[in-house]
């Protein structure tokens, strides 16, 4: 159910007219239903374009805030989200709704994890990876093969991306690709590496047009053709990955990533000496309170939806479910030291 009322199809004649897609194709996208997770640079193209395209509901899920540095590649952002340091969904969610008023937009400002995936994802027609991170990837593969569900990948980082449409059903997962997470320091970030800001929009962009091919048609026919691209060089290459056998998921249907953690979870983020802290379980916490509490230890900046604190050279950002972002520590001890010191364990 769109939100105003019955949807005026002339805002997608030029799309409808393909005739892979026609009317009767638009009024599938206005019925269909996808979750984007995360939403930074390959995110916020994806999510525009779905929501330009008519996808009648979009749920995007987020971590993190707005900063400056995100606006030389995440189009779906403005100098004025960052000076106010809005939360991606928060930010995301208003943008995308005043792009189409046919649709609803959801932000869930959250770290997808095994104790929310099924009530973020279980919904939804179609899962699109905004992500940074493998961890997130892994997760979200391990769930998608287990119920059946169809998924975008997508990543990019300095003037390379790639992307595969998943379909477990049909083709080999992402498990198949990459059979084991990488270790530490074994891939580059956005800080260590940089990001040609092209590269993501171009990434975003095919998971877009995968997105809607899936909906439309239901064609699983591109599941398991790895897309490659060189910005800089200007290469493009299209590999075929085969499904595996063995693979420990789509296989031999073992999922480890949707176990419930039971200790508290640090995670590093593109920015030197970044840390994401995530409790074993949401906690609660009264921010106006807490604030309060950290006055004459440093300097203390509510900011709505979280706390910004600064002792020295390091700093925090604290969200109300307890989650907080970590920066100016020289590892996850630290990290969890310091968090233990302000927030508590």
């Amino acid at each position: 159910m769109n939100r105003h009322g019955p949807v005026d199809l002339s805002r997608y004649s030029r799309q409808a007219i393909l005739k892979e897609i026609g009317e009767d194709g638009q009024r599938r996208l206005l019925a269909s239903r996808v979750a984007v997770v995360g939403a930074g640079a390959t995110g916020s193209t994806a999510s525009t374009i779905l929501a330009r395209a008519g996808i009648g509901f979009i749920r995007l899920v987020d971590r993190d805030i707005v900063e400056v540095s995100n606006l030389q590649r995440q189009l779906l952002y403005i100098e004025e989200d960052a000076r106010l340091g809005l939360p991606k969904a928060v930010a995301a969610e208003r943008h995308l709704s005043s792009m189409n008023p046919d649709i609803v937009v959801e932000g869930i400002n959250d770290h997808l994890s095994p104790r929310n995936i099924s009530a973020l994802l279980g919904d939804c027609d179609l899962v699109v990876d905004g992500t940074d991170n493998m961890e997130t990837r892994y997760l979200v593969n391990d769930y998608c093969v287990r119920e059946g569900l169809p998924w975008i990948y997508g990543g990019a980082l300095g003037s390379r991306g790639m992307t595969m449409a998943i379909d477990s059903g049909a083709g080999p997962c992402f498990r198949c690709l990459f059979r084991e997470a990488p270790g530490p320091g074994e891939l580059g970030t956005c800080e260590t590496a940089g990001v040609l800001g092209s590269a993501p929009v171009i990434v975003g962009a095919h998971q877009g047009a995968a997105a809607i091919r899936l909906l439309v048609s239901g064609e699983r026919s591109a599941a398991g053709k790895l897309l490659t691209f060189d910005l800089w060089s200007d290469e493009y290459t299209a590999i075929t990955v085969r499904k595996d056998p063995d693979c420990p998921a789509c296989g031999r249907r073992e999922f480890p990533y949707l176990r419930e953690e039971i200790k508290t979870t640090v995670v590093t983020t593109c920015g030197e000496g970044t840390y994401q802290i995530y409790p074993p379980a949401p906690r609660p916490i009264d921010l106006a309170r807490h604030a309060r509490s950290l006055e004459g230890k440093g300097k203390v900046v509510p900011k709505g939806h979280y706390i910004e604190f600064a002792e020295e050279d390091r700093g925090m950002i604290l969200f109300a479910d307890g989650r907080a972002r970590i920066k100016g520590v020289s590892s996850p001890a630290e990290a969890l030291s310091f968090y233990a010191r302000y927030v508590g364990m």
